[in-house]
């Protein structure tokens, strides 16, 4: 039976009458090996008529009947009219083979392998790798079919195969208007019929056919009129369906599955089994259409895919004007109460691909009353449309790409779960024009479908339940012309439907998810719920193009939401989840245009559902390149015309700890072109009054300008109603833009009467904060609002934050003061915070300007209790009340201070005097922070790695003199190294900040005794970290020194000299304000020591006083600050000495052990600086010319030195000693502590 209209197609069928029963169990004799249907053309081979009912062909029979006529017959193994009670059997095992092949030219030739028709029962079997197989060829203007299978009119139907058996079809036909149409199975008018593969068995149907308007179809298994239809593919089995077609005006269609007209259908794929539908067609003007399965006018229909089974549909046109369809699933009926239930488990796989010049796919595609469609266990649903057209001539070339996932359409209920899976949707649309014509990429919504991962419409009830899965949407449309005009569009309405009925469709946008109940009756009642719990909707979207690109996209989008849910869940939640989108438009041409209009969360033509987002984000960025004209609108979520027939207490709109980040940017590279970026974070349009809730949640807008931009736009069009926005728990609206070129721009945006509450922890912030257009709605603020207000009333509470940024008064030329109200409350303990302060007009210092701040025609306040701050950190500025103030005006007057007022240092005056010479003052700032650090911390570094190597080599050399008893188990040669550790404190000195320092040093040495002298050479790393006291600075330093040392023992008395060379390097960063200011340079040092003392011996006690002599110098290059803002500053090399003299005595005792020895040590010195130099800096901004000097504090000329330490010495072959010890270096308002360790091994 055909799906096509036969029309003058004329079958004749051979009816023969079979015997009882039939066994082969071997392949008949050469004389009976071919066996046909129909009559005898040969009388040496048998005639298929002596085969009987069952038929059964066992041990690899081969049974093979081939055709070539010039007469029309059906070809085949033919049961009929058996009988009532009578069933009729084939059955396959062992690797038999039925095999059926014909061959026509210029006539019709319809070849089976069985057939049967008007039996009680029809039961065929295959096991074993055995195969039915049919073949069928055509040429000039033949129409043929083959089929593997075919039962009809018959009560029940049963079909298996299992253990790698096969049926296949295959047609190959050429010529003018020829093909084949190959089908595995064919069922029809059967009550009960069930299909059954198994254990890696096989349905193929294969079909090529090549030349002019060829129109073949394939299937693997066609059933029309079967009341309950069972198919199961299980465990690797497969269904496969190749058609390719070649020839002008080629069409070919193919399906895995059509079942058509049945009561009930179950369908199973389980356990890796696959359905694959390839369809391919060549040739201009070429259409091929690809079906993985389709179900029509059925009553009931139940898909279950599982264990990482697959199903693919992939149809590919190639050629001028090319067309090609592929849908994985599609159920359609117009029956009352029809329905279709689809699961998707473990794993499975369902992919749709289409690719030619209008290319549309789907994965599933549902049109009746009732869908239940579940989506589960990592299950992948993917819609891939790739249009690609190349043109050489003047005429246009066409790319045309769709892709929607899963659409459903339901007279009354859709139900959808989708879980830990995802849905993919992918367009590309690439039009190529190297000739006259022009070029168009368009992707865009057609044959009732909207580009998208799910889309639901016209229903009564709708439920859709994303959890842990991600809905993921991509376009893009590229356009070329060498010499006509190029356009890529996206979700525009380019190619919406002509049709009445589907007119519908021109209010739809590229999205994530399209939800639209009531597409063509608004006045008709339905409910949606729609869920996400952690999970991600994201849509990606490119248009690039010379002349034209425009984009429409929305992550999701609900419309015509009507009917209010009497209490039950709300239209739409966000648990843990994600909607991002993104849009770029761009055009090439010194004409070109782009546009795009992009949004998160879009509801339209609302009444009463509430949407709800919990730990949840909306991220939305749109961006439009040209050389002419850009223009872009980004909504983060839109409420649009939503009548609320809520409690105003109830919120139609609620975000807890969630965020909404919308960016839009609008960019031209022509001075004459025109740009236009337009942001909102959340519109809310209502008829009726209702309420946003903002609890812990953020809203931040950034656009470089439109008509119309803020965080947050709340219009309230009744005239009796109050819709309210409420910020609690540390909320934040912002809205950043470059409003020099917006006409309308604020954190929010309000019309009619709007209530804004804002508690002590929230904010809201935009160069205007709050703009009501028709001057009225009220604010309530316990937080911080910064930004200009035109409202009309304010009630600012006792822990208000009213914050003043004076950047934006430029742009407010409407505004005759800052706050602008109708009437304003200010509670005692209200505070104005003035920012920005550069923008306060100075012209010198010691000038004051006055600022009218607050208008109000009533006012309420007590003006000495309102606090007047900056977050400013200048000490030269000075904040008041101008006298001028009264009842209904707050003026504020600035002062800018002299050094001498504001008490600025010495340092400072020297920079603030340099800044002003330079234009570099700022009020942001203070003074003391633009000055290099003088405070000697990033000294620190050299001076602790020359301490560790002086005082390492120092304790080597008097271990081997003895002077440290418990090594006197020395011998003339060792190897040695010594690790300290330091902690150094300089306390604030003479109005100076102080820092705090770290230092890491080891000291490896290797010397040799010469009798009474000793020589050796030392190697000392050492790394510091020192930061500033008041957070203004903080280095890194690492620091390298080579030492040469020597001493000599003249037994009452000894010497010791160390002459050494360092290198190392700075990088240290320096805090002003918010700017951090990087710098990087190196260091030099050179240094030398010599010391004396005697030694003494009282009861055990070694006592030895000593003197010592100290000069070093440090030497740092010049650098330049790199990175922060306008205060980075060049610093002059420097160079820094000291030259020291101490005088002090150490005392130890020994004592011995049979294993080694304990000595126990004591030390004290006292430091005199004769040198005395203090750190001076000579610097200039960075851009600048005038030079100033810095000075740090003078150093204290004495210093002190104490310690004690522990040295535990075995004696042995091995000799081993570890000294362990303390030490504190102190000066006034400086101390450091050290920790040594120290290991020798002698050899």
């Amino acid at each position: 039976m055909l799906k096509r209209g036969i029309g003058c197609l004329f079958l004749v069928v051979a009816t023969v009458i079979l015997p009882a029963s039939l066994v082969f169990s071997s392949t008949p004799s050469s004389d009976a090996s071919v066996v046909y249907a129909g009559p005898n053309i040969n009388e040496t081979y048998s005639p298929l008529s002596e085969l009987g009912n069952p038929l059964e062909l066992n041990n690899a029979t081969l049974l093979e009947s081939e055709w070539s006529s010039v007469n029309p017959y059906t070809l085949g193994v033919l049961f009929e009219s058996l009988g009532a009670g009578v069933t009729g059997s084939v059955s396959l095992d062992q690797g038999s083979v039925l095999h059926i092949f014909g061959e026509s030219v210029d006539s019709d030739l319809d070849l089976f392998g069985v057939e049967m028709r008007d039996v009680t029962t029809a039961a065929v079997a295959l096991d074993n790798g055995s195969s039915i197989k049919v073949d069928t060829q055509g040429a000039l203007d033949t129409e043929n079919s083959a089929t593997g299978i075919e039962i009809g009119e018959a009560e029940m139907a049963t079909i298996s195969l299992a253990n790698g058996s096969i049926v296949q079809a295959t047609g190959v036909a050429s010529g003018e208007c020829s093909y084949v149409d190959p089908t595995a199975i064919e069922i029809y008018d059967v009550g009960t019929a069930n299909i059954a593969l198994s254990s890696s068995s096989k349905l193929v149907a294969t079909q090529l056919a090549d030349g002019l308007e060829p129109n073949p179809w394939a299937s693997g298994v066609e059933s029309f009129n079967v009341d309950d239809l069972s198919i199961l593919l299980q465990e690797d089995s497969q269904l496969l369906v190749t058609n390719t077609t070649t020839g002008i005006q080629a069409e070919a269609s193919s399906w895995g599955l059509y079942a058509n007209g049945s009561d009930q259908v179950a369908v199973d794929l389980i356990s890796e089994a696959k359905i694959e539908v390839v369809t391919e067609a060549e040739g201009d003007e070429s259409i091929a259409k690809s079906y993985g399965s389709t179900f029509t006018d059925n009553n009931q229909t139940i898909f279950n895919i599982d264990g990482q089974s697959k199903l693919s549909s992939s149809a590919t046109a190639q050629g001028i004007d090319s067309d090609a369809l592929a849908v994985g699933v599609y159920a359609q009926s117009d029956l009352a109460g029809s329905s279709f239930t689809f699961e998707s488990t473990a794993g499975s796989l369902i992919l749709s691909r289409a690719s030619a010049a209008d290319a549309a796919t789907g994965v599933i595609a549902v049109e009746l009353e009732q869908s239940d469609i579940t989506i589960a266990e990592k299950s992948l649903l993917t819609a891939v449309a790739t249009a690609v057209e190349e043109r050489t001539d003047d005429e246009t070339a066409n790319a045309v790409a769709l892709a929607s996932t899963m659409s459903a359409k339901a007279g009354k209920e859709i139900n959808i779960d989708i879980n830990n899976s995802s849905i993919v949707a992918e367009m590309t649309a690439n039009a190529i024009q190297s000739g006259g014509g022009g070029s168009s990429a368009i992707i865009d919504f057609g044959d009732g479908a909207v580009p998208s991962a799910v889309a639901l419409f016209n229903y009564e009830s709708a439920t859709l339940n994303v959890i842990d899965s991600t809905l993921k949407v991509t376009a893009e449309a590229t356009a070329q012309s060498v010499n006509g005009e190029s356009s890529a569009s996206i979700g525009t309405g380019n190619v919406a439907d002509e049709s009445d009925e589907d007119d519908f469709y021109d209010q739809y946008m590229l999205s994530g998810i399209v939800i639209d109940p009531n597409p063509l009756d608004e006045d008709r009642q339905s409910t949606t719920a729609v869920s996400l719990q952690n999970s991600t909707v994201e849509v990606a979207t490119t248009a690039q193009s010379e002349d034209s690109s425009e984009i429409h996209v929305s992550g999701i989008l609900m419309h015509t939401i009507v009917s209010v849910q009497d209490g039950g869940e709300p239209s739409l939640q966000l648990h843990d989840s994600a909607v991002k989108v993104s849009a770029q438009a761009t055009t090439t041409s010194p004409e070109g245009e782009t546009f795009v209009s992009a949004g998160g969360i879009e509801v339209q033509f609302a009444s009463g559902d509430a949407l709800i987002l919990n730990s949840s984000i909306v991220d939305v960025s749109a961006t439009a390149l040209s050389e002419n004209d850009s223009e872009v609108q980004v909504v983060g979520i839109i409420m649009d015309y939503v009548a609320s027939e809520q409690d105003i207490s109830e919120p139609s709109l609620e975000l807890h700890d969630s965020a909404v980040k919308v960016s839009a940017q609008a960019t031209t590279t022509s001075l004459e072109g025109k740009t236009d970026a337009s942001a909102m974070g959340i519109a809310v349009m209502s008829d009726n009054g209702g309420a946003l809730l903002l609890d812990n949640s953020s809203v931040d807008v950034n656009a470089s300008g439109g008509f119309l931009s803020a965080g947050v736009i709340a219009f309230n069009m009744g005239q009796e109603s109050v819709y309210r926005v409420d910020l609690v728990n540390g909320s934040r609206v912002s809205y950043e833009g470059s409003d020099e070129y917006s006409e309308i721009g604020a954190a929010l945006l309000t019309m009619g009467d709007v209530e804004i509450n804002i508690d002590s922890s929230s904010s809201i912030a935009g160069n205007i904060a709050v703009l009501n257009f028709m001057g009225g709605g009220q604010i309530n603020n316990q937080g911080t609002i910064s930004g200009a207000i035109m409202a009309g009333a304010l009630h600012n509470g006792s822990t208000g934050v009213l914050q003043v940024d004076l950047s934006s008064v430029a742009f407010l030329p409407q505004m005759d003061s800052y706050y602008s109200l109708i009437s304003a409350t200010l509670d005692p303990g209200t505070t104005f915070q003035i920012n920005s302060t550069d923008y306060i007009p100075f012209s010198t210092y010691g000038e004051s300007v006055s600022q009218p701040l607050l208008i109000a025609d009533e006012g309420d306040w007590d003006q000495q209790q309102l606090n007047l701050t900056t977050q400013d950190q200048s000490s030269l500025l000075s904040l008041s009340w101008d006298d001028d103030s009264d009842a209904n005006h707050l003026i504020v007057k600035a002062q800018l201070l002299t050094p001498e007022q504001a008490g600025l240092s010495t340092n400072a005056t020297a920079a603030f005097h340099a800044a002003m010479a330079d234009e570099k003052f700022t009020l942001v700032t203070d003074p003391d922070e633009w000055t290099p650090n003088v405070n000697g911390a990033f000294v620190a570094g050299m001076s602790q790695t020359l301490g560790t190597s002086s005082f390492n080599i120092g304790n080597r050399l008097g271990a081997l003199m003895g002077l440290n008893s418990g090594d006197q188990v020395a011998a003339n040669s060792g190897m040695w190294f010594s690790i300290r550790f330091s902690e150094t404190e300089q306390d604030q000195r003479d109005g100076a900040s102080g820092f705090d320092a770290d230092s890491t040093g080891l000291t490896i040495g290797l010397d040799h005794e010469f009798g009474d002298t000793v020589f050796g050479f030392a190697y000392t790393r050492g790394t510091t970290d020192a930061d500033a006291d008041d957070n203004s600075a903080d280095f890194d330093m690492s620091d390298n020194l080579f030492s040469l040392y020597s001493s000599y023992d003249g037994g009452a008395w000894y010497g010791e000299a160390i002459v050494s060379a360092g290198f190392g390097s700075v990088d240290g960063n320096r805090n002003v304000g918010s700017d951090v200011y990087q710098s990087d340079y190196d260091s030099n040092s050179y240094n030398a020591k010599v010391e004396m003392g005697l030694k003494f011996n009282q009861q055990g006690w070694q006592i030895n006083p000593l003197l010592a002599m100290q000069y070093s110098v440090k030497e740092y290059d010049s650098y330049s600050e790199t990175g922060g803002g306008d205060l980075a500053l060049h610093v002059d090399s420097q160079d820094y000495s000291v030259c020291s003299a101490g005088l002090g005595a150490q005392a130890q005792k020994e004592f011995q052990r049979n294993w080694g020895t304990i000595t126990p040590e004591v030390s004290g010195m006292v430091n005199y600086d004769l040198e005395n130099d203090r750190i001076i800096s000579t610097a200039n901004f960075v851009g600048g010319s005038t030079a100033f000097v810095t000075k740090g504090v003078e150093p204290a000329e004495t210093s002190w030195d104490l310690g004690a330490a522990l040295t535990i010495a075995s004696i042995g072959e091995q000799n081993v000693s570890l000294r362990l010890g303390y030490d504190y270096s102190g000066r006034q308002d400086f101390d450091a502590h050290s920790f040594t360790g120290k290991v020798r091994f002698e050899f």
